[in-house]
């Protein structure tokens, strides 16, 4: 387990506030202690070198293109209203 004092200041740190109490510290800094263990556990190859990428722009070029006309836009859809697609009831309230 790790201090009060360490794991209040990794949330500062990671600008997090978390209000805890007795086990609920004890159950985040055994998760907090899991976590930075396991971080240690990582082994660099020193003798790694970062692979030397060219980066290119791979977007295509942005061409105005004619759009769909509204009715091939309302021809995909059942739900209508006032000539605009309407979102059915059950989808408003999610």
């Amino acid at each position: 387990m790790i201090s009060k004092e360490v794991f209040d200041s990794v949330c500062d740190n990671a600008k997090i506030r978390l209000d805890y109490e007795g086990s609920d510290f004890v159950e985040i800094s055994n998760f907090l202690k899991d976590v930075i263990d396991k971080i240690h556990e990582i082994q660099l190859d020193e003798n790694a070198q970062l692979l030397n990428l060219e980066l290119t722009n791979t977007f295509r070029e942005d061409t105005p293109k004619p759009s769909l006309s509204r009715k091939d836009v309302l021809s995909t859809t059942e739900y209508i209203e006032a000539g605009c697609v309407s979102v059915p009831a059950n989808l408003r309230e999610a």
